[in-house]
């Protein structure tokens, strides 16, 4: 692999990324009502790690002077990652049966609104100035009102 084409590698990663993501959105659109929430939960969580790793594979190729194994950060992040999406998918769907897909729907928007400021601030030590704060404040409420 180390040898292939630069361009060849973008390609083939954009694609499997790309794919990863349209089978799972397709999933999340078609199969909600055919099949169990167990299997579907599972289907969901195959094709978002399909993504996940897509994008290490990118890392890992597209940066040859920082290879992945050498960098206990990134694997600990990619697993973490993966981790979380098999977390999020299980939540969501039995918030969906709990609670009906309006407001899981609502509680999993503005749950990652906020969950991206605390990121930000948490991780990349972003600022949180009043800006910040009225901007996730209106999408709160932008949320609320698309989804009720």
């Amino acid at each position: 692999m180390k040898n292939m084409n630069v361009t060849a590698l973008w390609l083939i990663f954009t694609f499997a990324a790309i794919l990863g993501m349209v089978g799972y959105d397709v999933a999340i659109k078609l199969a909600t009502d055919q099949i169990s929430a167990y299997l579907f939960t599972a289907i969901l969580v195959v094709f978002g790690l399909i993504g996940h790793l897509t994008v290490l594979g990118v890392y890992k190729f597209y940066h040859p002077e920082v290879p992945l194994g050498a960098s206990p950060k990134i694997l600990l992040l990619g697993a973490l990652g993966g981790l979380g999406l098999v977390v999020m998918d299980v939540c969501f769907f039995l918030g969906v049966k709990i609670g009906g897909l309006a407001t899981t729907n609502a509680v999993w928007l503005i749950g990652g609104l906020i969950a991206t400021v605390l990121v930000g601030a948490l991780v990349f030590h972003e600022e949180l100035s009043w800006n910040n704060m009225l901007g996730v404040a209106l999408g709160t409420v932008a949320i609320f009102l698309m989804v009720f």
